[in-house]
């Protein structure tokens, strides 16, 4: 069985941030890392995904690669419909804008059929489609990146500048738009993650320069400065031109891709002196990002739950608390469930394979 690993760790942190922030005016919102940055948890996860993909590649075939593509797909349509029951009953018992403040105005067959198309996303729960596009033009990007690393960059590269000006993008059904989260934009930092994960030594040796630590450290604090300043405003529908080209989340503005560069710059160099000082944080941690996809969506339906709990006037720090204390309880004991039932599995495989060993 996988131990507990840093690249688990900080997925688990980052679904414990996303599990906060999906309920709109949670008071634990100040002790995310997004509220002193350019850049959040989605930054850290999509990263994260292109990190692992490029770790996992030759150890997987293509069709393994499939399999998770359906997977995440299942478990993208099956939570949307569970989220829209939510809000549905929510809609229903004196909360009439719940439905429209979730993308979802007309609870109808087009919806559900936009659903199963990936064509209709609700809100804070749009970005597996992204996880799905990134991932099934996974076998192409190591395609690319077996001929050329190089290459692989500057296509992706070239992608995302073309989309920053012209504005690619997939479209939404029954609703006008485009996807929230564009793929064309951020497989740019799916990618930077690949080319982490497939150099990684490298990498580490590039991490020791004393130069790009002290220039890192310089970007946060100048967007810990700006963001006390209100910069970019935090209303985003009151946004300049400029600050939507830099900080535009949907499309993964130029300034959350250094911020975030600089933020896991300076953690990876730091947290492993600090993280021994927290085992239970380490490990528990780490179990939630090893099954981040239950824990995801778990966490999406208590982050519904609590929306609607804040909708009936259960309000503050005290309830928003004991919402994230519940919600992380069962999160974590589902993980260990889960973790329990692969272990014996694998024991049984092992003990299957011996049988049939001796067997000849």
């Amino acid at each position: 069985m996988r131990a507990p690993n840093t690249i688990d760790f900080w997925r688990g942190i980052a679904l414990m941030e996303i599990l906060v922030n999906h309920m709109p005016g949670n008071s634990l919102s100040r002790f995310t890392h997004r509220q002193y940055g350019w850049s959040d948890a989605a930054e850290v996860l999509i990263f994260l995904a292109g990190m692992v993909f490029a770790m996992r590649c030759g150890k997987q075939s293509e069709s393994g690669e499939w399999r998770r593509v359906l997977n995440i797909y299942i478990w993208h349509v099956t939570f949307s419909l569970i989220l829209i029951g939510v809000y549905y009953v929510a809609h229903l018992n004196g909360q009439p804008g719940i439905l429209a403040d979730n993308r979802t105005a007309a609870l109808n067959g087009d919806i559900l059929a936009g659903v199963l198309l990936l064509s209709h996303h609700l809100r804070y729960f749009d970005i597996l489609p992204l996880y799905i596009v990134l991932f099934a033009t996974g076998p192409l990007i190591a395609w690319l990146a077996r001929r050329s690393l190089i290459g692989l960059v500057c296509t992706s590269l070239s992608l995302y500048v073309a989309t920053r000006i012209w504005g690619f993008g997939l479209p939404t059904w029954p609703g006008a738009g485009v996807w929230y989260f564009n793929p064309f934009a951020w497989q740019a930092l799916f990618v930077i993650g690949y080319v982490c994960g497939a150099r990684r030594e490298a990498l580490a040796r590039i991490m020791q320069s004393r130069a790009l630590l002290v220039a890192a450290s310089i970007v946060l604090m100048v967007a810990f400065v700006a963001m006390l300043a209100g910069v970019p405003n935090e209303k985003v529908h009151a946004r300049t031109a400029i600050e939507l080209m830099l900080w535009d989340k949907s499309s993964l503005g130029p300034a959350r891709i250094l911020h975030f560069l600089a933020l896991a710059l300076v953690v990876a160099r730091f947290g492993r002196f600090i993280l021994p000082f927290f085992p239970l944080c380490w490990t528990y941690g780490s179990m939630l990002g090893r099954y981040a996809m239950p824990t995801f969506c778990l966490g999406a339906m208590f982050s519904a739950l609590g929306q609607v709990a804040h909708g009936a006037g259960l309000r503050g720090i005290a309830f928003d608390s004991l919402h994230f204390v519940v919600s992380a309880i069962v999160l974590l004991l589902t993980a260990a469930f889960l973790r329990a039932r692969r272990h014996r599995a694998h024991a049984s495989l092992l003990m299957r394979q011996e049988g049939l060993f001796k067997a000849f």
